[in-house]
């Protein structure tokens, strides 16, 4: 059996072999790309695996039978635009702590003589670098941080045109800023960095909230925060899920706005590799056609109610839980 280091945490080729070992980080991984359940099953019996994977985009019952789920490997998060006239009024859909803590950086960084707003509708480098020496701060600083943009450096010079960025400057110091592709009829962002230290307002936020206005003035249909792998807990944290939920985005199959994502059929198998709780977003009902999503919560203990109302949301069909191997189902849409 090959084994293959992941650059992201999902592969981006269907491979010609049948299973390969794959690692990403600290994460075991044995994807198979050809009909194999019966000699992927058979490695889960090895105490080394983290998890499992068949490529499909086929329906095998043996899989969703085993424990397996069915999903993208990539969701989207989109803001339909045509919902507001004005940044203002999509500001009044937030609950009211996000509404006052966006409102408080507004009037603190606007009121200070020292702050800047930059916006580049074409790339250019002396930003870019100042972009990039904080983004590896911040990737410095997570537990499982990846350099992702890295390899895309040269690509935003190369094809400046192509992209947005948005920065956030007190004096000459760059505190927040995030990189945005022009695609079509939406501007997506790609990478965004803010600074940590010594700053007492919610600079993301506010990036956020100034990326929706220029889209919305712009004309765009669709603003998005970007893509995430469909699996929570380990590279990306289950707190950005929350933070992108919280900011009124909905996650979409990544397929769907024409972006590559593959499906696949995942079972985790040894939940500590995610500090014991991990989220997984797949298809409604194991169903590959689907555009809406299900929730897969995976936790090596018990969690309170309180807790599993902050995995629950209104863009969900289903959230299961799956505790010491408990199932339990709740219907979102009751809420």
């Amino acid at each position: 059996m090959n084994t293959l280091k992941l650059q992201e945490p999902y592969s981006d080729e269907v491979m010609n072999r049948d299973l390969i070992k794959e690692n990403f980080l600290d994460l075991n991984i044995i994807s198979s790309y050809k009909p194999s359940y019966e000699s992927l099953i058979d490695k889960e019996k090895n105490n080394q695996v983290d998890i499992l994977r068949a490529y499909s985009t086929e329906k095998h019952e043996k899989y969703i039978d085993n424990g397996f789920i069915v999903k993208p490997s990539w969701v989207i998060w989109i803001l339909e635009n045509k919902r507001f006239n004005n940044v203002n009024e999509y500001v009044t859909v937030l609950n009211k702590k996000d509404r006052h803590s966006i409102r408080k950086t507004i009037k603190v960084l606007n009121n200070n003589p020292n702050f800047k707003l930059v916006v580049e509708d074409v790339i250019k480098e002396e930003n870019l670098k100042k972009f990039y020496d904080l983004y590896k701060s911040n990737i410095a600083s997570m537990q499982n941080g990846v350099d992702l943009l890295k390899s895309d450096y040269k690509e935003f010079l190369l094809n400046k045109g192509r992209y947005k960025g948005i920065y956030f400057y007190l004096g000459d110091t760059l505190i927040g800023g995030v990189l945005c592709i022009k695609k079509n009829n939406m501007l997506r962002a790609i990478y965004l960095a803010t600074l940590k230290d010594n700053i007492n307002v919610n600079v993301s936020r506010y990036l956020y909230y100034t990326l929706i206005r220029v889209s919305i003035e712009d004309g765009y249909e669709f603003t998005s925060l970007g893509a995430d792998p469909t699996l929570y807990g380990h590279m990306v944290s289950i707190g950005l899920f929350r933070i992108k939920r919280k900011m009124g985005f909905k996650p979409l199959p990544s397929k769907y706005m024409g972006e590559d994502s593959l499906d696949l059929y995942e079972k985790i198998v040894n939940i500590e590799k995610f500090n014991g709780l991990a989220m997984s977003l797949a298809y409604e009902n194991n169903n590959l056609s689907s555009k809406k999503l299900d929730c897969y919560v995976f936790c090596s203990s018990r969690l309170t109610e309180k807790e599993k109302n902050k995995f629950r949301s209104s863009f969900f069909s289903n959230v299961f839980f799956k505790e010491d191997f408990y199932e339990e189902v709740i219907d979102s849409r009751l809420e």
